[in-house]
């Protein structure tokens, strides 16, 4: 299916006089999404530390979600403004009207529904909300950055929300007599709040104009961002689902005992989202060259992302003895079953999220959507028989894992391939 308004890609690969400047894209993207994790970490390391298991159970509960609502947004808005044709004026106003539509469903809904469950206080609920609308607007502006390719600037960004947020919780800190849930979301928002400011200084000056509202071509922005977004929810849905799954199977403190192990496991986590963050652009920036060449690259691309992260999660088994109780603060253990567990996770995620990106970009979303949509439910379902038969929760990524390699090996082999023949025919 042919989309409306999609910027035309060049109709060869890029020069190798390019390759340079490829190269500092590609680092750029790594950076960037390394000072993403490392903003991310820093507030989960705070939880892990000062909130007890207990705590930080609720805080990766309420961050899954924030993660999910991120993703709606990013599938719609992001991929779409990194797809379509932004500087058409009324594409323009169809992101924006978007772009506010879902900061202001999802926290408000966020926000209620975790309160009125008596999962946190009303406060903590408020803070989590507004936290929750900043955090996506700002993702928004992030992708608007990265669609330019200005990811240093992305680095920028990412720099001053991690040093104001960081900043806040200190100041209530020392203010109040201990840290809580609401603290931690209230210093997310205040870091969240001056990394869109920064990021929307940061823009090019054709990338800041607001287009009147009048005329917004929503359909064109609904026809892509939907299935991209209901693609970039699938995943966030299933970890929201098995850890509440994981909550009523087990006790809080349970499921914060593997959060902490998938806190440890983070590092692995940003190398493959970074890369990832500059193949989706380098894929739609790409998107007339043949796929088979393509293909190839990101088979490449797929093998030593795989040898990185396997590398990293047996450094990261072999380290847990020295690394784990500075995590923890001596306060627990980290499990080692849930920690190369997580480390499998990150593994499968790097083997599979590029074709999942280059069907996309071809037009395969829909394919793409129902084939991760399969394969997550296959899984969820093989999580609740697991739990059921007395399985212990920390051998629960092993199986998201088995589910995620079969989901992405299915697009491999039944939607590029086949695509790639036809090609070539």
């Amino acid at each position: 299916m042919m989309l409306a308004h999609v910027r035309r890609a060049p109709d060869t690969p890029e020069p190798a006089v390019h390759t340079a400047a490829l190269g500092r894209s590609s680092a750029g993207a790594v950076a960037a999404q390394a000072t993403y994790a490392l903003s991310s970490f820093v507030l989960q390391f705070a939880a892990a530390r000062l909130l007890g298991l207990d705590g930080l159970g609720r805080y990766g509960a309420l961050y899954a979600f924030l993660v999910l609502t991120t993703a709606v947004s990013g599938g719609f808005v992001g991929d779409s403004l990194t797809v379509l044709d932004r500087q058409d004026r009324s594409i323009r106003a169809g992101l924006q009207i978007s772009l506010i539509f879902i900061a202001a469903a999802t926290s408000l809904t966020l926000g209620a529904v975790t309160w009125s469950i008596g999962f946190v206080s009303a406060a903590t609920a408020a803070s989590y909300a507004v936290a929750t609308a900043a955090f996506t607007v700002e993702d928004a502006l992030r992708r608007n950055l990265m669609a330019v390719f200005s990811f240093w600037r992305v680095v920028i960004v990412d720099v001053v929300g991690l040093v104001a947020s960081v900043a806040v919780l200190v100041l209530m800190a020392a203010a109040a007599d201990r840290v809580t849930l609401t603290h931690l979301m209230l210093a997310l928002f205040a870091g969240q709040m001056c990394a869109l400011a920064v990021a929307a200084g940061l823009l090019p000056v054709e990338e800041r104009v607001l287009a009147s509202f009048k005329g917004a071509d929503l359909r064109s922005v609904a026809r892509f961002g939907t299935w991209r977004a209901l693609q970039q929810v699938v995943r966030p849905t299933l970890l929201a689902g098995v850890r509440i799954l994981c909550l009523l199977t087990s006790s809080v403190a349970a499921v914060g005992a593997l959060e902490a192990a998938r806190v440890y496991t983070a590092p692995a986590m940003l190398v493959v989202g970074g890369i990832n963050s500059y193949l989706f652009a380098s894929y739609a920036r790409t998107k007339s060259a043949p796929l088979g060449g393509v293909l190839h690259r990101a088979d490449r691309t797929v093998a030593t992302l795989v040898a990185i992260t396997a590398a990293v999660g047996i450094a990261a088994v072999a380290a847990l003895p020295i690394l784990g109780p500075v995590l923890s603060g001596g306060d627990y253990d980290l499990s080692i079953v849930a920690v190369a567990s997580w480390s499998l996770f990150v593994a499968s995620i790097a083997a599979v999220t590029p074709f999942g990106q280059l069907a996309s970009v071809r037009g395969n979303q829909r394919r793409v959507l129902s084939i991760r949509v399969a394969d997550s439910v296959v899984t969820l379902i093989a999580v609740v028989i697991a739990l059921a038969l007395g399985l212990a929760v920390m051998w629960v990524p092993l199986i998201l894992a088995i589910g995620s390699i079969a989901g992405g090996m299915t697009i491999r082999i039944m939607v590029l391939a086949p695509a790639a023949g036809h090609a070539n025919e």
